[in-house]
């Protein structure tokens, strides 16, 4: 059923990717103010996203993936936006049957791999292969794909706006609101960091942001 607008995001990485979209759900709550929001996550970064974002299914593996594309379709979604370059995403936005799919496409750098892209796109975005080329930030790459479904540049950068689409049920309360967060991730350790080496950079970090209070951010496989 589509008697209202719903938008599917589809982000099947980790806890840091999934946050840089954001300010692009943002972007679009503020032009499309009814519309119901929806998201496909990992299970790296389930339980991010607020209530703000209604519909929350996660993929746990290619043994769940048919349910999970029965349960996606079954929402009725209108819009969906491929927040991702695996090709798994893509499908699952096709499968979705909205009628208005966004992602991105790398054009002749990758020809096959673009064609590929565009079939399953109805507002393919242009993104460059070579990571040279991107001077700007993952989150303003993904506020493009807001853009094409109407969201209004410059992205939003206004804390409270932002914050509102995080799970953080008890934090302020805990930490107050100067806080700097940084991420740990299992990735951080295979270029041979170890704990010392962490704690160094977050305790480095802190000092040189001028703030007093620090929180480590992880997905629950990294805790």
């Amino acid at each position: 059923m589509r008697d209202r607008e719903r938008l599917l995001l589809v982000r099947l990485d980790g806890l840091g990717d999934a946050i840089a979209c954001i300010p692009a759900l943002e972007g679009l709550r503020r032009c499309r103010p009814q519309t119901e929001f929806g998201v496909v996550c990992s299970p790296g970064n389930a339980g991010v996203f607020s209530a703000d974002v209604r519909h929350q299914h996660v993929y746990r593996g290619a043994a769940s993936l048919a349910a999970l594309l029965a349960e996606v379709r079954a929402v009725g979604y209108t819009h969906a936006i491929v927040a991702t370059e695996e090709p798994l995403g893509y499908r699952i936005a096709k499968h979705s049957a909205a009628p208005r799919r966004a992602g991105f496409w790398h054009g002749l750098q990758k020809p096959f791999k673009s064609l590929w892209q565009r079939s399953q796109l109805t507002h393919p975005v242009y993104r460059p292969t070579d990571w040279a080329a991107r001077p700007e930030h993952e989150a303003e790459t993904l506020y493009r794909l807001a853009r094409a479904f109407g969201a209004q540049a410059p992205a939003p950068q206004d804390a409270p706006s932002l914050a509102c689409w995080l799970r953080t049920e008890g934090v302020q309360r805990k930490v107050g609101p100067a806080l700097l967060g940084v991420q740990v991730g299992a990735k951080l350790t295979s270029h041979g960091w170890g704990p010392a080496a962490l704690a160094h950079f977050t305790a480095a970090a802190l000092q040189a942001s001028g703030l007093s209070q620090c929180m480590l951010l992880c997905a629950p496989e990294d805790a």
